[in-house]
Protein backbone atom coordinates (compact mmCIF):
# COMPACT_ATOMS: atom_id res chain seq x y z
CA UNK A 1 0.00 0.00 0.00
CA UNK A 2 1.08 3.38 -1.02
CA UNK A 3 0.55 6.42 1.70
CA UNK A 4 0.31 9.86 0.77
CA UNK A 5 -2.75 12.70 0.43
CA UNK A 6 -5.41 12.50 -1.19
CA UNK A 7 -7.46 15.03 -3.17
CA UNK A 8 -11.32 15.04 -4.01
CA UNK A 9 -10.01 15.14 -8.26
CA UNK A 10 -7.55 11.95 -7.48
CA UNK A 11 -10.17 10.04 -5.40
CA UNK A 12 -13.39 11.10 -8.20
CA UNK A 13 -10.64 10.16 -11.37
CA UNK A 14 -9.11 7.22 -10.54
CA UNK A 15 -9.31 3.83 -11.93
CA UNK A 16 -7.34 0.53 -12.03
CA UNK A 17 -7.27 -3.13 -13.95
CA UNK A 18 -6.87 -4.93 -10.57
CA UNK A 19 -7.82 -4.32 -6.88
CA UNK A 20 -5.47 -1.92 -5.58
CA UNK A 21 -5.36 0.15 -2.31
CA UNK A 22 -3.84 3.38 -1.59
CA UNK A 23 -3.59 5.46 1.78
CA UNK A 24 -3.27 8.17 3.55
CA UNK A 25 -2.22 7.78 7.55
CA UNK A 26 -4.86 4.80 8.06
CA UNK A 27 -7.37 6.03 5.88
CA UNK A 28 -7.49 3.83 3.23
CA UNK A 29 -9.56 3.40 -0.65
CA UNK A 30 -9.99 0.19 -2.24
CA UNK A 31 -9.89 0.83 -5.90
CA UNK A 32 -11.88 -2.05 -7.99
CA UNK A 33 -11.37 -2.91 -11.46
CA UNK A 34 -15.96 -2.09 -11.59
CA UNK A 35 -14.84 1.42 -11.11
CA UNK A 36 -16.26 0.64 -7.25
CA UNK A 37 -14.53 2.54 -5.00
CA UNK A 38 -14.89 1.53 -0.96
CA UNK A 39 -13.35 3.38 2.23
CA UNK A 40 -11.95 1.50 5.14
CA UNK A 41 -9.73 2.59 7.94
CA UNK A 42 -6.95 0.52 9.59
CA UNK A 43 -5.80 0.44 13.41
CA UNK A 44 -4.39 -1.81 15.78
CA UNK A 45 -6.38 -2.53 18.77
CA UNK A 46 -5.41 -2.53 22.43
CA UNK A 47 -4.02 -6.22 21.70
CA UNK A 48 -1.53 -5.25 19.20
CA UNK A 49 -4.10 -6.94 16.45
CA UNK A 50 -4.15 -4.75 13.37
CA UNK A 51 -7.90 -4.62 12.00
CA UNK A 52 -9.81 -2.47 9.71
CA UNK A 53 -13.43 -0.77 9.39
CA UNK A 54 -15.39 -0.33 6.39
CA UNK A 55 -16.79 3.93 6.83
CA UNK A 56 -18.40 3.85 3.34
CA UNK A 57 -18.82 3.62 -0.63
CA UNK A 58 -17.63 6.43 -2.50
CA UNK A 59 -19.55 8.74 -3.66
CA UNK A 60 -21.93 8.35 -0.97
CA UNK A 61 -19.30 9.13 1.68
CA UNK A 62 -16.65 11.76 -0.39
CA UNK A 63 -13.07 12.67 0.97
CA UNK A 64 -14.39 15.15 3.83
CA UNK A 65 -17.11 12.20 5.09
CA UNK A 66 -14.57 9.97 5.19
CA UNK A 67 -12.01 11.97 6.76
CA UNK A 68 -14.71 12.39 9.67
CA UNK A 69 -15.24 9.24 10.17
CA UNK A 70 -11.97 7.88 10.53
CA UNK A 71 -10.99 10.47 13.37
CA UNK A 72 -14.39 9.19 14.90
CA UNK A 73 -12.87 5.21 14.68
CA UNK A 74 -9.68 6.71 15.85
CA UNK A 75 -10.82 8.11 18.66
CA UNK A 76 -12.71 5.17 20.16
CA UNK A 77 -9.60 3.45 19.25
CA UNK A 78 -8.06 5.81 22.07
CA UNK A 79 -10.37 5.14 24.39
CA UNK A 80 -9.57 1.53 24.64
CA UNK A 81 -12.54 0.32 21.91
CA UNK A 82 -12.01 -1.72 19.38
CA UNK A 83 -14.68 -0.52 16.66
CA UNK A 84 -14.41 -3.65 14.31
CA UNK A 85 -15.03 -5.48 17.58
CA UNK A 86 -18.16 -3.78 17.91
CA UNK A 87 -19.36 -4.02 14.68
CA UNK A 88 -19.29 -7.62 14.54
CA UNK A 89 -20.91 -7.67 17.54
CA UNK A 90 -23.54 -5.68 16.88
CA UNK A 91 -24.04 -7.23 13.38
CA UNK A 92 -23.85 -10.88 14.68
CA UNK A 93 -23.84 -11.43 18.11
CA UNK A 94 -25.09 -14.78 18.02
CA UNK A 95 -23.54 -15.80 14.95
CA UNK A 96 -22.93 -19.73 15.14
CA UNK A 97 -20.96 -21.91 12.62
CA UNK A 98 -24.14 -23.74 11.88
CA UNK A 99 -26.15 -20.00 10.93
CA UNK A 100 -23.21 -19.29 8.69
CA UNK A 101 -23.01 -22.61 6.81
CA UNK A 102 -26.56 -22.14 6.61
CA UNK A 103 -26.19 -19.24 4.60
CA UNK A 104 -23.48 -19.87 3.41
CA UNK A 105 -26.01 -22.56 1.24
CA UNK A 106 -28.69 -20.06 0.69
CA UNK A 107 -27.03 -17.31 -0.71
CA UNK A 108 -24.09 -18.42 -2.07
CA UNK A 109 -23.65 -22.18 -3.27
CA UNK A 110 -27.30 -23.16 -4.49
CA UNK A 111 -28.00 -19.83 -6.58
CA UNK A 112 -24.29 -20.15 -7.44
CA UNK A 113 -22.90 -23.92 -7.71
CA UNK A 114 -24.57 -26.78 -9.63
CA UNK A 115 -22.73 -28.72 -7.21
CA UNK A 116 -23.92 -27.28 -4.04
CA UNK A 117 -25.31 -30.45 -2.75
CA UNK A 118 -21.51 -31.61 -1.68
CA UNK A 119 -20.86 -28.97 0.06
CA UNK A 120 -24.06 -29.41 1.92
CA UNK A 121 -23.05 -33.07 2.63
CA UNK A 122 -19.19 -31.77 3.29
CA UNK A 123 -20.93 -29.56 6.17
CA UNK A 124 -22.75 -31.86 7.71
CA UNK A 125 -20.58 -34.76 7.69
CA UNK A 126 -17.57 -32.99 8.65
CA UNK A 127 -17.67 -29.79 9.66
CA UNK A 128 -21.03 -29.56 12.07
CA UNK A 129 -20.33 -31.84 14.22
CA UNK A 130 -17.36 -30.60 15.27
CA UNK A 131 -18.30 -26.98 14.89
CA UNK A 132 -21.88 -26.20 14.97
CA UNK A 133 -22.50 -24.64 17.98
CA UNK A 134 -19.15 -22.58 18.02
CA UNK A 135 -19.19 -18.91 16.77
CA UNK A 136 -18.10 -18.17 13.64
CA UNK A 137 -15.73 -15.20 14.50
CA UNK A 138 -14.19 -17.54 17.24
CA UNK A 139 -12.72 -20.54 15.03
CA UNK A 140 -9.02 -19.93 14.52
CA UNK A 141 -6.55 -21.63 11.64
CA UNK A 142 -5.78 -24.34 14.58
CA UNK A 143 -8.96 -25.27 14.57
CA UNK A 144 -9.67 -25.45 10.88
CA UNK A 145 -5.81 -27.51 10.86
CA UNK A 146 -7.06 -30.13 13.61
CA UNK A 147 -10.48 -30.89 11.44
CA UNK A 148 -8.42 -31.38 8.29
CA UNK A 149 -6.04 -33.81 10.08
CA UNK A 150 -8.95 -35.44 11.58
CA UNK A 151 -9.98 -36.33 8.15
CA UNK A 152 -6.74 -37.46 7.08
CA UNK A 153 -6.01 -40.24 9.99
CA UNK A 154 -9.92 -41.25 8.98
CA UNK A 155 -8.01 -42.71 5.38
CA UNK A 156 -9.70 -39.89 3.18
CA UNK A 157 -6.92 -37.89 2.31
CA UNK A 158 -8.84 -36.17 -0.91
CA UNK A 159 -11.78 -35.30 1.13
CA UNK A 160 -9.69 -33.46 3.42
CA UNK A 161 -8.31 -31.44 0.37
CA UNK A 162 -11.60 -30.74 0.02
CA UNK A 163 -13.22 -29.59 2.99
CA UNK A 164 -10.25 -26.92 3.37
CA UNK A 165 -11.09 -26.01 0.33
CA UNK A 166 -14.72 -25.52 1.13
CA UNK A 167 -13.92 -23.92 4.69
CA UNK A 168 -12.09 -21.61 3.03
CA UNK A 169 -14.69 -20.75 0.57
CA UNK A 170 -17.43 -20.29 3.72
CA UNK A 171 -15.40 -17.70 5.40
CA UNK A 172 -15.18 -16.27 2.54
CA UNK A 173 -18.48 -15.77 1.95
CA UNK A 174 -18.31 -14.30 5.30
CA UNK A 175 -15.17 -12.15 5.53
CA UNK A 176 -17.16 -10.39 2.40
CA UNK A 177 -20.31 -9.69 4.49
CA UNK A 178 -18.19 -8.50 7.52
CA UNK A 179 -19.42 -11.66 9.43
CA UNK A 180 -16.00 -12.45 10.97
CA UNK A 181 -12.43 -10.57 10.57
CA UNK A 182 -10.31 -13.66 9.20
CA UNK A 183 -10.56 -16.50 7.10
CA UNK A 184 -9.03 -19.21 9.40
CA UNK A 185 -8.42 -21.08 6.28
CA UNK A 186 -5.53 -18.64 5.06
CA UNK A 187 -1.98 -20.03 5.67
CA UNK A 188 -2.80 -23.93 5.11
CA UNK A 189 -1.72 -26.19 2.16
CA UNK A 190 -3.89 -28.68 1.13
CA UNK A 191 -2.77 -31.62 3.61
CA UNK A 192 -2.69 -34.53 0.15
CA UNK A 193 -0.90 -34.68 -3.21
CA UNK A 194 -3.41 -34.98 -6.00
CA UNK A 195 -2.35 -36.71 -9.04
CA UNK A 196 -4.38 -36.48 -11.95
CA UNK A 197 -6.81 -40.19 -12.25
CA UNK A 198 -6.36 -42.41 -15.25
CA UNK A 199 -8.14 -45.14 -14.31
CA UNK A 200 -10.24 -46.69 -17.25
CA UNK A 201 -12.11 -49.97 -18.21
CA UNK A 202 -9.98 -52.35 -20.29
CA UNK A 203 -11.72 -54.45 -22.98
CA UNK A 204 -12.10 -57.37 -20.48
CA UNK A 205 -13.66 -55.43 -18.11
CA UNK A 206 -15.90 -53.75 -20.16
CA UNK A 207 -17.21 -57.40 -20.93
CA UNK A 208 -17.51 -58.14 -17.37
CA UNK A 209 -19.43 -54.40 -16.66
CA UNK A 210 -21.54 -55.24 -19.41
CA UNK A 211 -22.70 -58.83 -17.71
CA UNK A 212 -23.45 -57.82 -14.51
CA UNK A 213 -25.13 -55.24 -15.06
CA UNK A 214 -28.16 -57.86 -15.76
CA UNK A 215 -27.99 -58.00 -12.20
CA UNK A 216 -29.17 -54.67 -11.61
CA UNK A 217 -32.52 -52.54 -11.68
CA UNK A 218 -33.25 -52.56 -15.53
CA UNK A 219 -33.24 -48.96 -15.17
CA UNK A 220 -30.28 -48.96 -13.35
CA UNK A 221 -28.11 -50.76 -15.62
CA UNK A 222 -29.31 -48.34 -18.43
CA UNK A 223 -27.53 -45.43 -17.07
CA UNK A 224 -24.40 -47.33 -16.60
CA UNK A 225 -24.59 -48.36 -19.74
CA UNK A 226 -25.35 -45.02 -21.19
CA UNK A 227 -22.55 -43.49 -19.27
CA UNK A 228 -20.35 -46.15 -20.99
CA UNK A 229 -21.67 -45.42 -24.75
CA UNK A 230 -22.19 -41.77 -24.26
CA UNK A 231 -18.60 -40.33 -22.12
CA UNK A 232 -20.86 -37.76 -20.84
CA UNK A 233 -21.18 -37.04 -16.75
CA UNK A 234 -23.45 -39.07 -14.33
CA UNK A 235 -24.75 -35.74 -13.21
CA UNK A 236 -26.02 -35.29 -17.22
CA UNK A 237 -27.06 -38.53 -17.51
CA UNK A 238 -29.66 -38.74 -14.60
CA UNK A 239 -31.34 -35.87 -15.77
CA UNK A 240 -31.91 -36.75 -19.28
CA UNK A 241 -35.29 -36.07 -20.46
CA UNK A 242 -37.03 -37.15 -23.56
CA UNK A 243 -38.01 -34.00 -25.01
CA UNK A 244 -34.28 -33.14 -24.86
CA UNK A 245 -33.26 -35.47 -27.77
CA UNK A 246 -34.57 -35.20 -31.30
CA UNK A 247 -33.62 -37.77 -34.05
CA UNK A 248 -30.17 -38.99 -33.02
CA UNK A 249 -28.95 -35.69 -30.95
CA UNK A 250 -29.67 -34.97 -26.99
CA UNK A 251 -29.84 -31.28 -26.68
CA UNK A 252 -28.50 -30.75 -22.72
CA UNK A 253 -29.21 -27.78 -21.50
CA UNK A 254 -26.83 -25.21 -19.93
CA UNK A 255 -27.40 -25.77 -16.55
CA UNK A 256 -26.41 -29.35 -16.44
CA UNK A 257 -23.48 -28.53 -17.40
CA UNK A 258 -20.41 -27.72 -15.65
CA UNK A 259 -19.11 -25.61 -18.94
CA UNK A 260 -22.13 -23.24 -18.49
CA UNK A 261 -23.00 -23.64 -22.05
CA UNK A 262 -25.18 -26.07 -23.72
CA UNK A 263 -23.51 -29.12 -25.14
CA UNK A 264 -24.90 -31.60 -27.73
CA UNK A 265 -24.45 -35.41 -27.75
CA UNK A 266 -24.77 -37.40 -30.97
CA UNK A 267 -26.51 -40.45 -29.48
CA UNK A 268 -25.44 -44.04 -31.41
CA UNK A 269 -28.09 -46.80 -32.23
CA UNK A 270 -26.74 -48.47 -28.95
CA UNK A 271 -27.19 -45.35 -27.06
CA UNK A 272 -30.78 -44.31 -28.40
CA UNK A 273 -32.02 -48.44 -28.20
CA UNK A 274 -31.41 -47.94 -24.14
CA UNK A 275 -33.81 -44.74 -24.31
CA UNK A 276 -36.16 -46.41 -26.48
CA UNK A 277 -36.35 -49.72 -23.72
CA UNK A 278 -36.40 -47.31 -21.00
CA UNK A 279 -39.53 -45.61 -22.11
CA UNK A 280 -41.12 -48.80 -22.76
CA UNK A 281 -40.59 -49.44 -19.22
CA UNK A 282 -42.50 -46.35 -17.69
CA UNK A 283 -44.16 -44.89 -20.81
CA UNK A 284 -45.91 -41.86 -18.80
CA UNK A 285 -42.51 -40.31 -17.50
CA UNK A 286 -40.59 -37.08 -19.08
CA UNK A 287 -37.15 -38.73 -17.80
CA UNK A 288 -34.72 -41.27 -19.63
CA UNK A 289 -34.10 -42.68 -16.58
CA UNK A 290 -37.15 -42.26 -14.71
CA UNK A 291 -36.89 -43.83 -10.97
CA UNK A 292 -39.24 -46.53 -9.66
CA UNK A 293 -39.62 -45.41 -6.32
CA UNK A 294 -40.58 -41.41 -6.67
CA UNK A 295 -43.28 -41.53 -9.64
CA UNK A 296 -42.21 -38.77 -11.73
CA UNK A 297 -39.13 -38.10 -10.91
CA UNK A 298 -35.31 -39.22 -12.62
CA UNK A 299 -33.24 -41.23 -10.59
CA UNK A 300 -30.43 -39.24 -8.80
CA UNK A 301 -28.72 -41.64 -6.14
CA UNK A 302 -26.55 -43.63 -7.73
CA UNK A 303 -23.90 -44.53 -4.52
CA UNK A 304 -25.52 -47.75 -3.45
CA UNK A 305 -25.48 -49.54 -6.68
CA UNK A 306 -21.93 -48.41 -7.63
CA UNK A 307 -20.58 -49.92 -4.70
CA UNK A 308 -23.35 -53.42 -5.58
CA UNK A 309 -21.42 -53.29 -9.11
CA UNK A 310 -18.25 -53.03 -7.96
CA UNK A 311 -18.91 -55.67 -5.75
CA UNK A 312 -19.98 -57.98 -8.58
CA UNK A 313 -17.49 -56.95 -10.64
CA UNK A 314 -14.56 -58.02 -9.37
CA UNK A 315 -12.80 -54.85 -9.38
CA UNK A 316 -13.10 -51.29 -8.57
CA UNK A 317 -14.00 -48.49 -10.72
CA UNK A 318 -16.40 -45.14 -10.33
CA UNK A 319 -18.62 -43.42 -12.86
CA UNK A 320 -16.32 -40.43 -13.94
CA UNK A 321 -13.84 -43.71 -14.86
CA UNK A 322 -16.63 -44.69 -17.45
CA UNK A 323 -16.42 -41.36 -19.04
CA UNK A 324 -12.92 -41.91 -19.09
CA UNK A 325 -13.43 -45.79 -20.58
CA UNK A 326 -15.40 -44.02 -23.26
CA UNK A 327 -12.59 -40.83 -24.11
CA UNK A 328 -9.63 -43.59 -24.14
CA UNK A 329 -11.32 -46.09 -26.54
CA UNK A 330 -12.33 -43.42 -28.70
CA UNK A 331 -8.77 -42.50 -29.07
CA UNK A 332 -7.83 -46.07 -29.65
CA UNK A 333 -9.83 -46.32 -32.35
CA UNK A 334 -8.30 -43.06 -33.72
CA UNK A 335 -10.76 -40.73 -33.09
CA UNK A 336 -8.84 -37.17 -33.46
CA UNK A 337 -8.02 -35.42 -29.96
CA UNK A 338 -9.52 -32.27 -31.48
CA UNK A 339 -13.03 -34.04 -31.67
CA UNK A 340 -12.48 -35.83 -28.31
CA UNK A 341 -12.67 -32.42 -26.47
CA UNK A 342 -16.37 -31.68 -28.34
CA UNK A 343 -17.43 -35.29 -26.92
CA UNK A 344 -16.27 -34.21 -23.70
CA UNK A 345 -17.47 -30.81 -23.95
CA UNK A 346 -14.26 -29.87 -22.53
CA UNK A 347 -12.32 -26.01 -23.29
CA UNK A 348 -10.49 -25.96 -26.22
CA UNK A 349 -8.17 -22.85 -25.64
CA UNK A 350 -5.96 -22.79 -28.47
CA UNK A 351 -5.46 -20.31 -30.48
CA UNK A 352 -6.85 -22.42 -34.03
CA UNK A 353 -9.95 -22.80 -31.75
CA UNK A 354 -11.04 -19.43 -31.40
CA UNK A 355 -11.24 -18.79 -35.43
CA UNK A 356 -12.16 -22.64 -36.24
CA UNK A 357 -15.95 -22.48 -35.80
CA UNK A 358 -16.69 -25.00 -37.90
CA UNK A 359 -19.60 -27.77 -36.01
CA UNK A 360 -18.05 -31.35 -37.22
CA UNK A 361 -21.29 -32.86 -36.49
CA UNK A 362 -20.77 -35.31 -39.33
CA UNK A 363 -17.67 -36.50 -37.73
CA UNK A 364 -18.68 -36.47 -34.18
CA UNK A 365 -22.10 -38.60 -35.70
CA UNK A 366 -19.44 -41.01 -37.39
CA UNK A 367 -17.53 -41.74 -34.39
CA UNK A 368 -20.00 -42.12 -31.75
CA UNK A 369 -21.29 -44.67 -33.79
CA UNK A 370 -18.06 -46.71 -34.06
CA UNK A 371 -18.02 -46.28 -30.45
CA UNK A 372 -21.72 -47.70 -30.29
CA UNK A 373 -20.79 -50.87 -32.63
CA UNK A 374 -17.32 -51.54 -30.67
CA UNK A 375 -18.82 -51.84 -27.43
CA UNK A 376 -21.84 -54.19 -28.77
CA UNK A 377 -18.85 -56.02 -30.29
CA UNK A 378 -17.07 -56.14 -27.34
CA UNK A 379 -20.52 -57.35 -25.36
CA UNK A 380 -21.57 -59.53 -28.11
CA UNK A 381 -25.03 -58.07 -26.67
CA UNK A 382 -27.10 -54.60 -26.57
CA UNK A 383 -28.61 -55.57 -23.83
CA UNK A 384 -30.32 -58.52 -22.17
Amino acid sequence: MTSFRFTEPFVRNVTTDHQKEVCEDGLCLRIYPSGRKAWFVTYRNTSGRFRRVKLGIYPAVNLKAARRLARLRRAEVAEGRDPQEERLEARIPTQTFADLAALYISDHAKPNKRTWGDDERIIKKDLLPAWGSLPAKEIRRRDVADRVQAIMKRGAPIQANRTLALIGKIFAFALEREMVELNPRVGLSLPAKEKPRSRFLDEEEIQVLWEKLDLLNPVMASIYRFLLLTGQRSNTVVNLRHDHVSGDVWTVPSVLMKSGRTHRVFLSEQALSILRDNQLLVPDSPWGFPSWRKPGAPIQNMGKSLAELQSLCGFHFTRHDLRRTCATHLARLGCPRHLLTQVLDHADKSVTSIYDRYSYDEELREWMGTWGREVERLTGVLHS
